[in-house]
């Protein structure tokens, strides 16, 4: 696992081999971002199931037209949301950690700026993405066993 050794280390260095049961582990330093342990944000689910992706697109995006405009991502999600139990909230999904949501969703959140716009699919389709708050970003590295 992580410790803060590791979390201190730059990019592509090596941690010192350590031993768990029977096995020696060597981590190696991948990247370094800064980044928040939590954000709060609302999302509007253009689903693909009951439309041509081609159709889910032009929707999506005709909907991130109407917010770079200034229409209200509560307002829009409401009336056009597929996922139904945010949407009958204004889109909001209240706040979550990494690697709550799924992968594609996940790494859209916790890159974009509070207050932005951003659209990205998923296996459930479409999804756009407005970030409202955010924890402090704090530094994190990924790492992997080499």
């Amino acid at each position: 696992g992580a410790d803060t050794a590791l979390m201190n280390m730059e990019a592509g260095t090596f941690k010192d081999p350590y031993l768990i049961e029977s096995t020696y582990y060597i981590q190696k330093v991948r990247a370094i971002k800064m980044a928040p342990d939590s954000v709060k944000a609302s999302h509007i689910l253009i689903n693909q199931a009951d439309r041509s992706p081609e159709r889910a697109e032009a929707i999506a995006d005709s909907l991130l037209g109407m917010l770079n405009a200034g229409t209200a991502m509560a307002d829009i999600a409401a009336a056009n949301s597929d996922d139904v139990g945010s949407g009958a909230n204004g889109g909001d999904l209240g706040w979550f950690t990494e690697g709550a949501m799924v992968k594609p969703f996940n790494d859209v959140a916790f890159s974009a700026k509070v207050g932005e716009f951003t659209k990205v699919t998923s296996q459930f389709g479409i999804h756009i993405i407005e970030v409202t708050d955010q924890t402090v970003a704090k530094k994190k590295n990924t790492f992997s066993s080499v």
